[in-house]
């Protein structure tokens, strides 16, 4: 009855040992395991700066684009302002050669009647 005894001790001492080891390889596990989220809580703090970085440079870069927007919107208006100065500037060129093309012809008929004066 003794020796049974002692075989079950034996058997229990080998079970306790083996569930040791088991505990401890999960124990080992989860350390890996906690490891593996500590660095992957790293990695995605560095992906979310990341992104927030090429926002805060998406929002720059629409920022600019919206100033270049107005920019050109502003040389657009310019232009056509050119454009409608440029277009009074040949109506009075024409109306300044038409008044010029009068005069001439005012010049030639007073030259005419000089002319008539002279010889009548």
């Amino acid at each position: 009855m003794v020796k049974g005894i002692q075989e079950q001790v034996m058997n229990v001492l080998r079970d306790i040992t083996s569930i040791g080891d088991v505990v401890q390889k999960e124990a080992e596990k989860a350390q890996k395991t906690t490891a593996d989220l500590d660095l992957i809580e790293t990695d995605m703090r560095v992906v979310v700066e990341g992104v927030e970085m090429v926002k805060k440079q998406a929002d720059e870069s629409l920022l600019r684009v919206e100033e270049a927007a107005k920019g050109v919107e502003q040389i657009s208006t310019a232009a056509q302002e050119a454009s409608k100065a440029a277009e009074e500037a040949a109506a009075a060129s024409r109306q300044q050669a038409e008044g010029m093309k009068e005069l001439a012809q005012a010049i030639e008929e007073i030259a005419a009647l000089a002319d008539e004066l002279q010889q009548g």
